[in-house]
């Protein structure tokens, strides 16, 4: 399982390149695990409870849209990235992110 240190430099790393932390997704397991630093290194950022570790960011891209990415939280880094236009429909965007997410789970289930 990953840990608090593991998460603190993913997070650091991210914030060097001007990402933003928007969404933490968290088992039940490693939440329990990380209760008493959760506040300190995912601020007031949006928190669920989901079966799989991982954590949205976003920037802006280079086309004037915005960028996001979905990062595993595991040993074995990798990431899913999706760049939307300048202005995304809200349903288009949710449906995209939720896609993303189930790819997430589908490579992290092999992945173990």
């Amino acid at each position: 399982m990953i840990t608090n240190e593991q998460i603190r430099q993913i997070l650091s790393i991210y914030e060097k390149f001007d990402w933003t932390l928007e969404r933490v997704l968290l088992t039940e397991k490693l939440s329990k695990n990380l209760s008493a630093d959760m506040k300190d290194m995912f601020r007031n950022t949006e928190k669920e409870i989901s079966s799989i570790n991982a954590v949205w960011f976003s920037r802006p891209s280079n086309k004037g849209g915005k960028t996001w990415e979905l990062r595993h939280l595991s040993s074995n880094p990798f990431a899913l990235c999706k760049t939307f236009g300048s202005s995304p429909n809200q349903e288009e965007r949710n449906r995209l992110v939720k896609k993303m997410e189930t790819q997430l789970k589908k490579i992290s289930s092999t992945d173990s």
